[in-house]
């Protein structure tokens, strides 16, 4: 090749996803190596697995920013949000991402002592807590939540109300559950958060080939200390091929924006 035929911003983006295509790879492979020892289970490079798509995640996020949406990369913009926005143009092929996880929002207003806001959120989503399993699918729009009357009624996002979870609303679209619940807990604590299931539990229940490549929500029942009797909460499963699956489709998305676009990804080029 020669200095005329160079493509500087052609060779930028090559060398940046070759690198996210490796990562990639490595995580996969995880899944079929077998540790060294006695104690061999399936299942034992899982937290291994998630802090490195965890991660990955991220920084892909605030590469993306950087390139195509650098107010969201700005001093004070919520990390939540950029990884929400993110996954919202790259790995939406379900449309998973347009969508806010009513039942943890719910969830969580009870938790904070907000039951008649836990109870509107129930009822205007559809949240029965009958003990029928729930897929991602029957989860509502963010853009019809921020229509809904009684939904606006209730102000979820005013950080200024007394025991009003800030951003309580933003907070649970299912980018910044990934963010917050996944990628935090894992990255910062090496386990994943209460409020979502394992990611092996379609495994353990005996459902992984027809339930994995779908989000749906594990029912649970939690003595409540502070109440009295039980309360029943729903956690998604993030199973290990569906996180994958996302991983690799944003690998993807931001790859054909920068080749449509000309623009270089890699760090410090340009």
């Amino acid at each position: 090749m020669t200095a005329a035929e160079y493509d500087p911003v052609g060779d930028g983006i090559a060398c940046f996803f070759r690198w996210y295509r490796r990562r990639h790879a490595n995580v996969s492979a995880l899944s079929v190596v077998q540790p060294e020892g006695q104690d061999r289970r399936p299942g034992i490079f899982l937290p291994e697995q998630h802090v490195l798509i965890g991660s990955a995640l991220d920084a892909m996020a605030t590469d993306w920013a950087r390139v195509f949406r650098p107010e969201l990369n700005t001093d004070g913009a919520p990390a939540g949000n950029r990884m929400s926005e993110f996954l919202r143009a790259n790995a939406n092929k379900t449309g998973i991402f347009d969508k806010v996880a009513a039942p943890m929002l719910a969830d969580h207003l009870q938790a904070e002592g907000e039951d008649q806001a836990a109870t509107v959120v129930r009822k205007v989503t559809g949240d029965r807590r009958n003990g029928i399993v729930r897929f991602a699918e029957e989860d509502p729009a963010y853009g019809w939540m921020t229509a809904h009357a009684e939904i606006v009624a209730l102000d979820l996002n005013n950080r200024l109300r007394p025991r009003r979870p800030r951003r309580a609303l933003d907070r649970f679209r299912y980018g910044e559950v990934i963010y917050a619940d996944y990628r935090c807990h894992w990255s910062h604590n090496l386990r994943g958060s209460e409020r979502l299931a394992a990611s092996n539990h379609n495994e353990m229940m005996g459902c992984a080939e027809e339930m994995d490549h779908r989000v749906r929500y594990e029912n649970v029942s939690i003595m409540n200390a502070q109440r009295t009797g039980w309360t029943p909460l729903r956690r998604p499963v993030f199973s290990l091929r569906w996180l994958l699956a996302i991983y690799q489709e944003a690998i993807d998305s931001f790859e054909r924006q920068c080749v449509e676009q000309r623009r270089d990804p890699m760090p410090g080029r340009g």
